[in-house]
């Protein structure tokens, strides 16, 4: 019989057993070549091999000094696994080693959003405090520390999200804000239009100058509903149909919506060159089954698998008011917070749900760092320089709030939120 043919995996285990064997031998730069085959051959199937190839490549690299194509590393590794608190840490010595404090600052506040309690990226962002303290003068530098050695409280209840923690009149459970709320007037201003942070839960005695994290601050960030408070059969009563109806309650949801959409379009005098935005993931496509065979477990957004290879359905009342807007002559611009490394999977999966020949925007290498609000009106900044945005339509507040948003629709999430 002949030898079976040796499968991705396989291929994958080879070359990382060579590469690590290359780099027991101290033949580095063969090593450096083997970890970037196994990245290049990436078919997001084999997260553990292809994490620890980033990780071994960004170290070869560092041993170099060349920090400039590790922080790229990092940034790509960044991409690929969405939310890893490792990859933010690697990106942020990088930064360091390259003299870029803020930068640096901003990355650990970044991963530091994703999980709060992280040692490490918390040790590193002390680390960065104490070299700016140290270029203080003498009298900052005779001040206390800015942070205490560690909270007066349980630390195995802080991962919550923000959205849930102030319902009870009294708050009595930290959020993410408490750690990090003295670094932006902007975070700040958010916070107290919710509710006023108590004190005696706040980490930081010194606020630090804002324009280290402002970006950061607004880094996006994505909380799973469905698992953490959602009743699993509200969740499965709303977004599936039931035996005797024809249509679950989340699509005519989105029909009262649309609906609503199209009359305001019908008053609107007809001019060339206007667009429509729209978002992709739960707006023009659907993640629900996806999340259902997850159990629930992962948001879409954040799994490499599912924007490579995934086929979601169409919204079906998002297809229609497509076809709408088709007829009536206006441009349809999808803007999506997918990686632009996922460019051609994005474009197939809309093809095949039954979207045509249409203006994709999705987020850059560099704009990692911001938030959904920010990084689609950066997008829509750009449209309206060549059309007149008439109205936008997706299912997280992000993809609504800023400027050149013409009318604003937003359809029902009762999965996740994105900020």
């Amino acid at each position: 019989m002949p030898k079976p043919l040796p499968t991705t995996a396989d291929r994958l285990e080879t070359l990382f057993a060579d590469a690590l064997r290359a780099q027991e031998m101290e033949r580095s730069r063969l090593a450096i070549r083997l970890f970037t085959q196994i990245i290049d051959e990436d078919d997001a199937g084999h997260d553990t091999i292809v994490y620890q190839a980033y990780v071994h490549k960004y170290k070869l690299e560092c041993s170099f000094l060349l920090y400039k194509v590790a922080r790229a590393t990092a940034n790509a590794m960044l991409e690929r696994f969405h939310g890893a608190h490792e990859a933010y840490l690697l990106k942020a010595r990088a930064e360091a080693k390259l003299n870029k404090s803020a930068a640096s600052v901003a990355s650990i506040i970044a991963g530091l959003a994703h999980n709060p309690i992280h040692g490490a990226l918390l040790r590193e962002l002390e680390e960065n405090r104490e070299v700016q303290r140290q270029a203080t003068s003498a009298t900052e530098r005779s001040k206390p520390r800015a942070t205490f050695d560690g909270p007066p409280y349980s630390m195995d209840i802080v991962d919550i999200p923000d959205t849930f923690v102030g319902v009870e009149a009294l708050r009595t459970v930290p959020s993410r804000y408490d750690f990090f709320g003295a670094f932006s007037a902007d975070l700040i201003a958010r916070l107290d239009a919710l509710e006023a942070a108590p004190l005696q839960l706040s980490l930081l005695s010194k606020p630090v100058v804002s324009t280290l994290a402002r970006a950061a601050s607004l880094a996006p960030r994505s909380t799973n509903l469905a698992k953490l408070c959602m009743p699993r059969d509200f969740v499965l009563s709303y977004y599936e149909a039931a035996a005797n109806a024809s249509s679950s309650l989340y699509e005519r949801d989105c029909g009262v919506i649309l609906s609503r959409a199209v009359h305001l379009l019908e008053t609107l005098p007809f001019e060339m060159h206007c667009a429509f935005v729209l978002d992709i993931d739960d707006t023009a496509l659907v993640s629900y089954g996806y999340m259902k065979s997850t159990k629930f477990e992962a948001i879409p957004m954040t799994q490499f698998q599912y924007l490579v290879h995934g086929s979601p359905p169409a919204n079906p009342m998002v297809l229609r008011f497509y076809a709408y807007l088709k007829w009536k002559g206006v441009e349809v611009v999808f803007v999506s917070e997918r990686p632009e490394r996922t460019r051609d999977a994005t474009l197939r999966a809309l093809f095949l749900a039954g979207y045509r020949e249409d203006i994709l925007v999705l987020r850059q290498p560099n704009e990692h760092l911001m938030s959904t609000a920010n990084f689609k009106q950066r997008a829509r900044a750009k449209l309206q320089k060549e059309y007149k945005i008439i109205g936008c339509l997706g299912d997280q507040f992000g993809d609504i709030t800023g400027n050149y948003t013409g009318a604003r629709f937003k359809l029902p999430n009762y999965l996740y939120t994105v900020e």
